[in-house]
């Protein structure tokens, strides 16, 4: 696999300062504000769980394809995630996990989805 780069977000440890920096968690900068910088043996767990977590994501695209449109298409349909389970008669906790790709819907439930998505 590929080595990804993207945007990270992170906090500095010491003084709590936004630190962001587009690469990978191997890069991880030192702090502007204070200098701190983590260990970086830290930075090789981070960087090895980020890597093991698009491999997860690349599995679940295999496994349950389509579980990414669904979410965007109920952005797309101006729909919150509560709003969107009130109306297909699900707990949020279920559409979130069939969003994330955790659950399958039921077809009757994908159904009812493209339906009150306008698909």
């Amino acid at each position: 696999m590929s080595e990804t780069k993207a945007f990270i977000d992170a906090c500095c440890k010491r003084c709590r300062a936004r630190i962001g920096w587009y690469g990978t968690a191997l890069e991880h900068p030192g702090c502007h504000r204070c200098g701190w910088k983590p260990n970086p043996e830290t930075l090789k767990t981070d960087h090895e769980e980020m890597v093991n977590f698009r491999k997860l994501l690349a599995e679940l695209r295999t496994v349950n394809p389509g579980w990414e449109t669904r979410r965007k298409a109920r952005v797309a349909a101006g729909l919150t995630l509560r709003r969107a389970a009130k109306l297909l008669e699900v707990a949020p906790t279920t559409l979130s996990e069939i969003e994330c790709g955790e659950n399958r819907p039921s077809d009757a439930l994908s159904g009812r989805m493209a339906r009150c998505y306008g698909g």
